[in-house]
């Protein structure tokens, strides 16, 4: 008889995983014969081993057949030919051990870790740049281990542990800390890093109901062109950086590491100013002087509510002549949570800078107490000396409420305010804004820039941009206003209107008594009214103006551009585009600032004269009818009618000039009546007002 036997193996290890065991059944007769049963492997909960390809989701790569789960505590990624990847879903696990040389790679998929992170011997690694890891504990402490990701990276961090997340060594966030609930902590204990690159900038969730503590590097990057940028500081006043030891990286050195900038000025090499240069390159908008003040010390504190305005060569090798470079500045502190509040002066100007490393959605910020619009520097916006220039967002007057670039023929939105990036406000009466934690939303833009195409115009509205050119002949956008027409608009200047602030050069905006405006909301439309134009700081060159109409068809009035240096006027068309032309030179005449206005006059009304109507000898009607002073015409309509009361129509005909002009017509009724006939013209208005002409009878 034969008994069989469990087969028990003791003290059973990972490194047993890979030994084979087999039963011998020895024969004494009749020939000592040795049998093996076929070889078998220990089956483990949670091991790598990757028998098949690399995919962590496929159970044929674990050594038990089933993909790791939280069945079992501990996960083993062991060092296998096959590497383990995850790249699609969610893995959820408690606790993950990477063995010594081993890799596995979290890519466009998230792993939930309850527990610990571990990297055996420090040599086992976690490939995370496009992955995300959420620490989901639920009632200790997890540390995020030094070295556990391949170069420090990580894409996304979401923190939902209610004890508490602790980073224990260098930890690269190349997108996002988020918190999922309330009650999330994190201690950074100094080593956090919101990363930028040309790609995107990472940022901080909301923070409400949760905290951050302990400092974090905040970067942005900033493109390879030699321009100013009107630059946020998002940490801390109270335990601010150096101005020195952030963006200049607390060192003279003006070795090339791909970070900081050199800080300039005509005192240099004092005050820590790396080079002389004749202007500084750092300054800071004041809001009782209403102009900038240059920076003669770079000790101060770099943490400046209202930001800075700072020409950016490119890292700190980048000389001041020459070609420009990429560079990236970074501020280490602690970062601004909770509301954040903002006034600004009675008829003032205000500098703002967004006080969180995220993008704000602006139009939850802009409320009524300031101008319902913003002011950005462009650093990419060529310009005539190629070094930015100023943009203004104005608020359109629909749902969605999107905030439009100024003078922009495209329609270009932005709604945002990105990360490390200052806007100028401005108020009438006086008034405060104030940031929320609510007011984050996700999403970052290279260059501090993203612009997108919309269009919601609905009020008359004139859009005048002034173009010219860059030294290579490229024509470009130098300047623009736009001007809304509705009896819902005051003729003073309130906060619906946007007063200018001026570039270095080529200046163009709409003037309302004294203020030169960017975007003016004014009543509607009437003869007597002038549009005063302002032109100033222009340099000796071609310029051209381009006049686009929105929903300008029914005014029953004719525009002219008039230049005063040229005595000359030109038409201005409402229902299409207008270019016109013109140069600036030396002559004191060509750079008036008051050189330019548009008058309006009075249209005489569209009217009917001279209706017919006879039989022809084939039987058929002839309707003539002759229009003076055509304009803002929809349509005409011929009606008919058996007995001169009641009228049917037969054919509508579109206007065939609508400028004002003399205007015949003619149709053929080929089926008419053969009793009396009586015909009449009714003609339709842009505006909805209909006429009719006499009334005509043709006999039987």
């Amino acid at each position: 008889d034969v008994t069989l036997k469990d087969l028990k193996v003791s003290s059973v290890s990972i490194a047993m995983i890979d030994y084979e065991y087999r039963v011998n059944v020895n024969s004494n007769a009749p020939c000592k014969n040795i049998l093996y049963s076929n070889p078998v492997k220990i089956k483990a909960k949670n091991v790598w081993l990757g028998t098949v390809d690399t995919n962590w989701q496929v159970g044929a790569n674990w050594s038990d057949g089933n993909v790791a789960s939280i069945i079992c505590d501990d996960v083993h990624v062991l060092n296998r030919p096959n590497q383990a990847r995850l790249t699609y879903g969610v893995s959820t696990i408690t606790n993950l051990i990477v063995y010594p040389s081993a890799f596995l790679t979290i890519d466009a998929a998230k792993m939930q870790i309850r527990g610990t992170m571990t990297n055996s011997n420090n040599t086992g690694t976690i490939l995370a740049r496009r992955g995300t890891i959420e620490l989901n504990g639920t009632t200790v402490t997890q540390i995020i281990p030094a070295t556990i990701f391949q170069n420090n990276a990580l894409l996304n961090l979401i923190l939902d542990n209610p004890a508490e997340v602790n980073v224990a060594g260098a930890l690269d966030i190349y997108r996002s800390v988020t918190y999922k609930g309330t009650g999330r902590n994190i201690n950074t204990n100094g080593f956090l890093t919101l990363k930028s690159n040309i790609e995107e900038t990472a940022w901080l969730g909301t923070t409400t109901g949760n905290s951050i503590v302990g400092n974090v590097t905040i970067e942005r990057y900033m493109y390879p062109v030699k321009s100013w940028r009107l630059l946020a500081t998002p940490v801390d006043t109270t335990s601010s950086p150096s101005i020195f030891n952030s963006w200049q990286e607390g060192t003279t050195s003006l070795a090339s590491t791909g970070f900081g900038t050199q800080i300039t000025g005509p005192g240099a090499p004092a005050g820590g100013l790396d080079t002389y240069t004749q202007r500084g390159s750092m300054k800071y908008f004041d809001p009782l002087l209403q102009n900038y003040v240059e920076l003669k010390s770079s000790a101060g504190a770099v943490a400046r509510t209202t930001g800075y305005y700072l020409f950016v060569r490119g890292d700190k090798s980048v000389p001041i002549s020459g070609a420009a470079g990429a560079t990236n500045l970074r501020i280490k502190g602690k970062v601004n949570t909770g509301a954040q509040s903002f006034s600004v002066l009675p008829n003032k100007f205000a500098s703002v800078g967004n006080p969180y490393p995220c993008r704000v959605n602006i139009q939850a910020v802009l409320n009524t107490s300031v101008v319902q619009a913003f002011t950005t520097w462009n650093p990419n916006f060529a310009g005539a000396y190629s070094v930015g220039a100023f943009q203004t967002f104005v608020k359109e007057l629909s749902p969605p409420y999107n905030y439009r670039l100024n003078g922009s023929s495209s329609g270009a939105i932005l709604n945002h305010v990105e990360s490390g990036q200052a806007i100028f406000i401005q108020s009438i009466p006086g008034g405060t804004i104030t940031v929320n934690e609510s007011d984050k939303i996700d999403g970052s833009a290279p260059y501090s820039r993203n612009l997108v195409n919309g269009d919601n115009i609905t009020v008359p509205t004139l859009e005048v941009s002034m173009h010219t050119k860059n030294p290579d002949g490229s024509e470009f956008v130098a300047d623009g206003t736009i001007i809304n027409f509705d009896d819902s608009f005051s003729a003073g200047i309130d906060n619906l209107d946007a007063r200018k602030i001026t570039n270095a050069v080529d200046n163009f905006s709409v003037r309302n008594n004294q203020s030169e405006l960017s975007a003016e909301r004014r009543p509607t439309l009437k003869a007597t009214d002038t549009l005063h134009f302002s032109l100033t700081k222009t340099r000796n060159a071609e310029y051209r103006f381009e006049i686009i109409p929105f929903l300008m068809g029914n005014t029953d009035l004719k525009a002219y551009l008039i230049d005063d240096f040229l005595k000359t006027e030109s038409p201005v068309s409402f229902t299409t585009q207008t270019d016109i032309s013109f140069s600036v030179s030396s002559d004191a005449g060509s750079r008036a600032a008051n050189r330019f206005f548009i008058v309006f006059k009075q249209v005489p009304p569209t009217i009917l004269t001279d209706i017919s109507a006879e039989r022809r000898v084939d039987k058929t009607i002839s309707v003539s009818w002759k229009v003076e002073n055509e304009i803002n015409v929809t349509n005409y309509t011929v009606e008919r009618s058996a007995d001169g009361i009641t009228f049917n129509s037969l054919s509508v005909k579109a206007p065939l000039y609508n400028n004002g002009v003399k205007s015949d017509y003619n149709y053929l009724d080929a089926s008419p009546l053969f009793t009396y006939s009586y015909y009449r013209i009714k003609a339709l208005s842009h505006d909805g007002k209909i006429q009719y002409s006499a009334t005509v009878k043709v006999e039987a």
